[in-house]
């Protein structure tokens, strides 16, 4: 897949994804093949928009007035943390669709399914893909008072991830139209909850003791 073809996929599953989701069906649901270079480039869009905001524009800090003294406010940059934050947050990612493809295809005969891991690595990698292309808001961070933006974009992208999986999985997984939702929004919850304490895990362990050299 050429750059030029990545970003026309990613389009049309964005606009018309219950006409464009059949077209994987005939693709190699191989880890390889999914991983590079769609679930690769993707996953990449947040962490390098997060190293940009926080690593080299700044995230804004509005002025703050503490015992009387007023601290105006400023940009502040961390180069080294972004940096190693991005690459965890990167790993993560590629973790994340794993582990929700694995997931899937688990849950799947539960509700009327097959257990297909090449379709559920497929479904996941489309399902992903809204929650992907949300991390670009995170420049948001550096723009004064807009920064409640990326958190929004979040929520509205998670949705449509679930409605986009809600789609997939009837067509990669064979799970039954009716029961499509309760497959999706199970395999996103303990998703969700595996990623964030992930993320907590790896920030105490890593980003945590970084900051504090």
């Amino acid at each position: 897949m050429t750059a030029s073809q990545l970003v026309e996929r990613v389009q049309r599953l964005m606009i018309a994804p219950r006409e464009t989701l059949p077209m994987t069906l005939a693709e190699s649901g191989e880890v390889k093949a999914v991983l590079i270079p769609y679930v690769v480039a993707l996953a990449a869009i947040g962490p390098v928009v997060g190293f940009l905001s926080t690593g080299i524009i700044g995230v804004y800090q509005p002025a703050t007035t503490i015992f009387n003294t007023t601290i105006p406010a400023s940009y502040i940059r961390m180069p080294g943390t972004a940096l190693v934050a991005g690459v965890i947050r990167f790993a993560i990612h590629l973790g994340v669709w794993y582990f929700l493809a694995v997931i899937l295809a688990k849950l799947a005969p539960s509700f009327g399914g097959r257990d297909d891991r090449p379709g559920a690595f497929k479904a996941a990698a489309c399902a992903a893909t809204p929650l992907w292309l949300a991390g670009a808001l995170t420049l948001f961070n550096s723009v004064p008072h807009l920064d409640a933006l990326s958190y929004v974009g979040a929520t509205l992208a998670l949705a449509y991830s679930v409605l986009i999986g809600m789609w997939a999985v009837p067509l990669l997984l064979s799970v039954p139209e009716p029961k499509a939702v309760g497959h999706m929004l199970a395999a996103m919850g303990i998703t969700v909850v595996a990623a964030v304490a992930a993320q907590w895990l790896l920030t105490m362990l890593i980003i945590a003791p970084f900051m504090l050299r």
